[in-house]
């Protein structure tokens, strides 16, 4: 079986591939377990009934308790492996995604995966703009319509973007890893299921057999304008100045 992680930036797809690999036979695909959420991924882990319930609930409680609190430093090594091993322990094809934030946070999460050998599927985006533009139309929380831009914090967030796809390249340099881009899940000749190109890049990576379509959840479908220009209202003085 496979053991897996989806690693990238925030509006990456990395839910999107998460929802889509659950629908796959064999795979069970955690949501982000390093955050104050960890719960609520923790318990869709069929853990052994008795023994293992105590170990549980005492990893569940130190990493949530630290995350809440926000003293990663004080984040137990020997815990979080031992979490990841749980994780990894299903007899299922098993990943999680982690995002960049995260892997500041929890930097032994990053050291699991270079210890136990586990893929990476490094999703990125190829045109940062589209990405940035995301990210700050998600902050006020406005999906419909079009939006008027703050151009300086696009500049600031696609130079960071940049920095954080660099960092993260270099991170898992020698790890076994493979980049695919958001333009290539969300190729729009595919609008139920996921591409073929995507499908078999994975599958092939991950060293699984599997010919069947896998079909897209609807809450993965694209819930915003493809364009730029149908979601800024200041489209052409974004595009001059950036």
């Amino acid at each position: 079986m496979a053991s897996f992680v989806i690693i990238g930036t925030p509006r990456t797809g990395t839910t999107m591939l998460v929802n889509t690999l659950n629908n796959a036979q064999d795979f069970t695909v955690l949501g982000e377990v390093c955050t104050p959420k960890i719960g609520m991924n923790i318990n869709q882990i069929h853990w052994d009934k008795v023994v293992q319930k105590q170990r549980e609930q005492r990893i569940k409680y130190h990493i949530t308790t630290w995350m809440k609190e926000k003293k990663y430093d004080k984040i137990d090594k020997n815990v979080v492996f031992k979490y990841f091993d749980y994780v990894y322990s299903l007899n299922k094809h098993v990943g999680y995604k982690l995002l960049y934030p995260h892997m500041q946070k929890i930097p032994y999460a990053i050291e699991y995966i270079k210890e136990k050998n586990i893929k990476c599927i490094h999703l990125f985006r190829e045109k940062k703009l589209k990405q940035a533009v995301s990210l700050q139309k998600r902050k006020i929380d406005k999906w419909a319509g079009k939006f008027t831009a703050n151009i300086n914090s696009l500049k600031n967030t696609v130079q960071s973007l940049n920095k954080q796809e660099k960092w993260i390249e270099t991170e898992f340099k020698y790890c076994t890893y493979m980049r695919l881009s958001y333009e290539t899940l969300t190729n729009d000749e595919y609008i139920n299921k996921l591409p073929k190109i995507a499908q078999r890049a994975i599958f092939d990576f991950l060293n699984i057999k599997e010919n069947k379509d896998i079909p897209l959840e609807v809450f993965t479908k694209r819930n915003a304008p493809s364009k730029l220009k149908d979601r800024l209202k200041n489209y052409n003085e974004v595009i001059n100045e950036i």
